[in-house]
């Protein structure tokens, strides 16, 4: 396994939106603590900026753990343009969340063709909201999901 390192350089203008965000990428990083790796990717801005390579400052820090099987592609022809667009709640907490899955099987059985289009269906509902609620663990029932469509794109 390894560990990939994300600094946010913040500058004053640039990109085509003019926010002056950019990104540092720091791959291959060892597998370490979260907070250790946090400090060393603060630290390694740091450095850069006082060795005059960046006058940006630092914004968010993150860090990716990358397993060697997540190159694999898989057996089977699928499509990263082809997603599932799905709105959820938790309960208790009013906001309205989305998570967005590439690589839909025309032959999933959690979706089905409705005069609408392709839509998560019942199966599909009940695997996406016990999948989200292991991801963030949360009590079985605690997500609703709202709505799911495929997409494509063009």
């Amino acid at each position: 396994m390894e560990c990939n390192g994300y600094i946010q350089a913040q500058c004053d203008f640039g990109n085509p939106s003019g926010s002056g965000l950019a990104a540092i990428h720091l791959p291959g990083m060892e597998v370490e603590a979260y907070t250790t790796v946090q400090s060393k990717l603060g630290a390694f801005h740091a450095a850069i900026k006082s060795a005059q390579l960046t006058a940006s400052n630092a914004g968010d820090l993150g860090n990716t753990y990358i397993s060697e099987s997540a190159a694999a592609r898989p057996d089977a022809s699928v499509n990263t343009d082809r997603r599932l667009v799905a709105s959820y709640r938790v309960t208790g907490d009013n906001r309205v969340r989305r998570v967005t899955i590439p690589g839909v099987p025309t032959t999933s059985t959690g979706i089905s063709a409705e005069d609408a289009g392709e839509r998560l269906n019942a199966t599909g509902k009940a695997a996406l909201a016990a999948a989200l609620e292991a991801a963030y663990g949360l009590t079985a029932g605690d997500v609703v999901i709202l709505s799911g469509k495929v997409t494509q794109k063009a």
